[in-house]
């Protein structure tokens, strides 16, 4: 009795170990779909003065802006997120950095606001503004901004799988129709998209 209650014990001991040794730097979560984005890419440029709505934004690599952005959602990234001055995120930001690039991954100019949480696997640098939920940075990074009103953790970030993209073997022909007013387009093949100030472009429909 007493040689089978000590390998018990052993035995205790050893998945103990090894669920410590499997705890991970960083956390995933719910698989997202490609319908919950808005707009989804390898790379995201946004320009300025733009407003985004009904989804979120994400990319593989790096997602972009270049100021006074609104964004009725999250930003999900793959790599890394850069965003200038006078951006307005309702939801999260996410930079899972799976290529474990050193310097900044997350960069916000001032003026920022976040209404969601902030989870980032490398160091995270805000110029100014109001963030309403937790900031999580992996363990040896810093958190350079605003004061988090959730707080700001070193630890596990939580980020949530991005969708897969089937790789694409042969392309339709350009259009030749360009936009560059206020309209709604369904699936098609269009030319050059050139949008001004204050033009909305409504895409109805999952296209390619």
């Amino acid at each position: 009795m007493k040689k089978k209650l000590h390998i018990r014990i052993t035995f205790k001991w050893l998945i103990l170990l090894f669920a410590i040794l499997e705890i991970p730097s960083v956390s995933t979560a719910q698989k997202l779909k490609i319908s919950d984005f808005v707009l989804f890419g390898k790379n995201v440029q946004i320009g300025t003065s733009s407003s985004i709505s009904g989804g979120s934004v994400g990319a593989n690599v790096l997602v972009t802006s270049a100021g006074n952005l609104t964004i009725d959602g999250n930003i999900y990234s793959g790599g890394t997120v850069a965003i200038l001055n006078n951006n307005v995120i309702s939801g999260k930001i996410a930079a899972a950095n799976t290529s474990n690039l050193p310097g900044t991954i997350l960069a916000a100019g001032s003026g920022v606001s976040v209404g969601g949480n902030i989870d980032v696997n490398g160091n995270i640098v805000i110029g100014g503004g109001t963030i309403a939920g937790t900031v999580t940075h992996t363990e040896g990074t810093i958190y350079s901004g605003p004061v988090p009103k959730g707080g700001n953790i070193s630890g596990i970030p939580d980020f949530p799988l991005l969708p897969e993209t089937p790789a694409v073997t042969t392309f339709p022909n350009a259009g030749t129709l360009n936009i560059n007013s206020t309209q709604t387009i369904t699936p098609g093949a269009y030319g050059d998209i050139t949008l001004g100030n204050n033009k909305i472009l409504t895409l109805s429909g999952t296209g390619i």
